[in-house]
């Protein structure tokens, strides 16, 4: 997570994707089911750090390159030490709800481009494509199960 000239702590992370081990509904072949704020509770971004965010799983193709891939990552921001929020902000746009100065704007930047980031942005598609392939072999409904007393 890069802290930014101006003091602004961001990250990126990938708990958009959806991992449903195959218990959930089929889509479309070479689709994943990912998780988005859900438009008719939340509305549009953005929303306010430390708002729960109703979310609702949402299916699409598979990215098969890093720049499709930044479509399903977030961007999170720093609350207050060590929580994060995310104001609906997604990698591809970012940024879309703040404005960053030149000197922030850079140096996110070079934070993107470092070779970690990279890895963690190709590990993204190779994720999404295993979730495509599950989700091709899902069972074509949620099944759920409860124990007793619990």
């Amino acid at each position: 997570m890069p802290l930014l000239p101006s003091g602004l702590k961001f990250a990126i992370s990938h708990d958009a994707l959806f991992d449903h081990g195959g218990n959930w509904f089929k889509c479309p072949e070479g689709h994943f089911w990912y998780w988005a704020a859900d438009p008719q509770i939340m509305g549009p971004g953005p929303y306010k750090l430390g708002q729960e965010i109703i979310r609702s799983a949402e299916h699409a193709p598979a990215p098969m390159t890093i720049e499709e891939a930044k479509k399903y990552i977030y961007v999170l921001e720093s609350e207050e030490e060590g929580k994060w929020g995310w104001r609906g902000e997604w990698l591809d746009q970012f940024p879309r709800y703040r404005t960053l100065s030149t000197e922030d704007a850079a140096a996110w930047c070079a934070w993107l481009e470092s070779s970690d980031i990279q890895d963690y942005l190709r590990e993204t598609v190779e994720i999404c494509k295993r979730l495509a392939d599950d989700s091709r072999k899902a069972s074509g409904m949620a099944v759920f199960s409860s124990s007793a007393g619990g």
